[in-house]
């Protein structure tokens, strides 16, 4: 699968009723990925920024990632459980 077009932003919790579902690859908050401690959560989109962009969390100097940088930041502490095996 290619995602050059594919962008991902990661938010507070508290903004998710902010997130207009018609704008960005989840449906519904039921499909949200949420870190470890459940304060944090991202969103996928192609295209157009979604209307909630400026609540986005900046991550190493960026409000938006791309396939590779989204991969090694999810490969941290905060997503992954460190008790569950490999």
């Amino acid at each position: 699968m290619k995602f050059e077009n594919r962008k991902w932003i990661f938010l507070p919790t508290s903004a998710v009723t902010d997130v207009n579902f018609d704008q960005v690859m989840e449906n519904s908050s039921g499909t949200l990925r949420y870190s470890l401690d459940e304060s944090t959560f991202f969103l996928k989109y192609e295209g157009a920024r979604p209307d909630c962009y400026d609540q986005a969390i900046d991550i190493s100097g960026s409000k938006e990632l791309n396939h590779t940088q989204v991969l090694e930041y999810l490969s941290g502490p905060d997503w992954v459980d460190p008790n569950l095996a490999p």
